[in-house]
């Protein structure tokens, strides 16, 4: 297990877990959301392949609809 920080909360999670497991895992949508990683943001298209490590500050942010 390594511990990472999700929006500034510590959360334990499994070694080489990836972008989208972690939403996943967290029941975000994939659809509508964007995800910085240490102040870098991280492409859709790599989500799969980008594997969370120690310590990493993740940014999840989620689109919201108004007016």
């Amino acid at each position: 297990m390594i511990t990472i920080y999700v929006n500034d909360s510590p959360l334990e999670i499994r070694k080489n877990t990836n972008v989208l497991e972690l939403l996943k895992e967290l029941k975000f949508p994939i659809q509508g959301v964007a995800v910085a990683i240490d102040n870098t943001v991280i492409p859709t298209a790599t989500w799969e392949t980008h594997l969370l490590d120690t310590n990493n500050k993740v940014l999840i942010i989620q689109a919201a609809q108004g007016g």
